[in-house]
């Protein structure tokens, strides 16, 4: 999925759930672009610059970042961060961006490493990045959009 769908699937979860606090709404758009913080493209350099460097140094495209111990190691940093910072809401609601973040991805057809390091991949395969499925699932999350709102 593009940069866009991710971001529009964070909105739309925002809107559905009402986080009630910016912290906790930008760590559902956190959550949702951050496994792509490997991604050679898009913004992912402008939104995480010092982590998408260090994540080419050690992550290939769609690896662990894209896996079920990819969620646990960002999940559990945040939570202590939220330990830290005297809430644990925030790293919820990453968690979650970062769930639909993979839940979206398992839906194309290079699918998700979610075992990684296996080199079995998970998903449907169905939607092709940039395709008219892709547009018709965007314009699916923008018009929830305007109906939650």
């Amino acid at each position: 999925m593009t940069l866009t769908t991710h971001l529009a699937a964070g909105f739309a979860a925002i809107v559905l759930l009402k986080p009630g606090d910016p912290v906790s709404a930008a760590a559902v758009l956190v959550g949702s672009v951050l496994p792509d913080v490997d991604h050679p493209g898009y913004s992912m350099r402008a939104l995480f610059p010092f982590p998408y460097r260090l994540a080419r140094l050690f992550l290939r495209r769609r690896g662990m970042m894209h896996s079920l111990l990819g969620l646990a190691l960002v999940c559990t940093a945040a939570w202590g961060l939220g330990l830290v910072m005297g809430s644990v809401r925030p790293p919820g609601y990453l968690a979650l961006g970062y769930v639909l973040h993979l839940g979206l991805d398992a839906l194309n057809p290079s699918k998700l490493p979610l075992l990684w390091p296996a080199q079995k991949r998970w998903g449907i395969g169905l939607v092709r990045v940039g395709s008219v499925l892709e547009s018709a699932l965007l314009l699916l999350f923008m018009l929830s959009l305007t109906r939650l709102a």
